[in-house]
């Protein structure tokens, strides 16, 4: 009987804190004025970007290298 109420207490537990932060979340994203597709094209983006910082360094450390 205790491992039920155990079992049942943390399952209330995590879908009281699922509700809260999809709440939090979507009053983040309602007063930020954006969506979340929106958000993961710029990190993208942003990372697509450093990719390519570090391809160009790794070519220009390679490229010095050459005999």
């Amino acid at each position: 009987m205790i491992v039920f109420l155990i079992t049942e207490a943390i399952d209330i537990l995590y879908s009281l804190g699922k509700i809260s932060y999809n709440g939090v979340a979507w009053l983040y994203y309602w007063y930020t004025n954006t969506s979340p597709q929106k958000q993961k094209e710029l990190q993208m983006k942003t990372l697509e970007e450093r990719v390519n910082e570090l391809e160009r360094l790794v070519e220009g450390i390679d490229g010095t290298h050459d005999d």
